[in-house]
């Protein structure tokens, strides 16, 4: 649990270590999208944050089941994430390959695509 400003409260909720898996070895390392906004996924876990940025924005948990891949935001340093929910992204993966990953994301109905940085 962290206090910022010995006002708001924010709770993070530790992620057990996951084991190596065939996607999260693929899906391991760094991704741009469109928007300069970098994802960096490891094994179950992943952080976000803008190119020329240092620090993680958004970090969390991600899960898949095939095609669908859920990111679970545990913490937010831009907006406040409420302790109870915290806020998900569903992707429905339509494209996978080394260097490009092709995604509709469920909550905005948007397709997306995320190129390998390295």
């Amino acid at each position: 649990t962290l206090l910022q400003d010995f006002v708001n409260k924010q709770v993070f909720k530790r992620k057990k270590g996951t084991v190596s898996t065939d996607f999260s070895r693929k899906i391991k390392g760094e991704w741009k999208d469109l928007r300069n906004r970098i994802y960096k996924f490891d094994h179950g876990t992943f952080l976000t944050y803008r190119e020329g940025n240092t620090g993680a924005r958004e970090f969390g948990n991600w899960e898949w089941l095939d095609p669908e891949l859920t990111l679970d935001f545990i913490a937010d340093f831009r907006h406040p994430i409420d302790n109870e929910r915290g806020r998900m992204e569903r992707w429905v993966i339509k494209k996978r390959s080394y260097q490009e990953l092709v995604f509709i994301n469920q909550n905005s109905g948007n397709t997306q695509t995320l190129k390998r940085v390295r």
